[in-house]
Order: structure tokens, then C-alpha cells, then sequence
């Protein structure tokens, strides 16, 4: 695991960790606390499945447009740069709405687990991911 100490500057000496219920992990609703092979067992899915069109057809899970308003109210409330530790899709619909895209371009940021991204002016960075060195290369410019 890729140790990043620039950005533990909390506690004592710097900005206080907040907790934001806003942020949570998307409900999966039935599958809640089951493993990807029980879902499977008990929901197949076609082959060809996207990850979020897996996500979206969780028996009582919660509906995008509800974590899309969810991401949105937290980021009305931020008036200074800000360091948000998240779950993975959850952090797609934040950045997503956060570069001003749309549900239909959620698929067109990269995701994955024990990732560190960076938002600025429009510019969509992958700063590090966990046992990898960061690559310039993926530097994503969004309209």
C-alpha cells in the first residue's frame, strides 16, 4: 500500500475530520452483507453487465437520482478546497457532478478501489492508487 503523508495533516495540527452522513456507500439494499457470488446465485444478471447496471438493479437498493441529490447537497455546502474520503461509487456520482457532467456520463470517469483523485478548474486527475505510482498520463480534461 502507497503511503501518501502529505495528506495526513488532520487532528492536532490541522482541519478538523468531519463525518458526512451524505457520503455513505450507496444502499444495495437485499444484497446488503451478501458476497458478488451469492448475489449472483440469487439475482443473475446478463453476462455483459456494467458495473452500474449492476448497481441499479439492487432489489431495494437506492435509486441513482437519490445518491445524485445526496453528492450534490455536499457539494452546494463546500466554500474551500477539500480533502473527501468516500466509497468508490459514491465518489464517481461526486466527481462526476462536480466537473458539472451528468448521471449519463458516469461511466466516463475511471473508478476503482484505493484511488486518489483530484478535482480542479475542470481538470480530473488520478493522483495515486494504492501499490501504484501516479501517472501523469491519466490526466482527464472534462467539459
Amino acid at each position: 500500500m502507497q503511503i501518501f503523508p502529505e495528506l495526513f495533516v488532520f487532528g492536532e495540527f490541522g482541519p478538523a475530520i468531519v463525518p458526512e452522513p451524505l457520503l455513505r456507500e450507496i444502499s444495495v439494499g437485499d444484497w446488503a452483507g451478501l458476497t458478488a457470488d451469492e448475489i449472483d446465485t440469487r439475482w443473475p444478471g446478463p453476462e455483459d453487465e456494467t458495473f452500474l447496471e449492476r448497481y441499479a438493479r439492487a432489489p431495494g437498493g437506492e435509486p441513482f437520482d437519490q445518491l445524485w441529490e445526496r453528492v450534490g447537497a455536499v457539494l452546494s455546502r463546500l466554500d474551500r478546497p477539500t480533502v473527501i474520503v468516500t466509497h468508490g461509487i459514491t465518489s464517481r456520482f461526486l466527481r462526476t457532478r462536480a466537473m458539472g457532467l451528468t448521471l449519463a456520463d458516469l461511466e466516463e470517469l475511471p473508478g476503482g478501489q484505493g484511488v486518489i483523485f483530484h478535482l480542479k478548474d475542470g481538470e480530473h486527475r488520478i493522483l495515486g492508487r494504492s501499490g501504484l505510482q501516479p501517472d501523469p498520463q491519466e490526466a482527464k480534461r472534462l467539459p
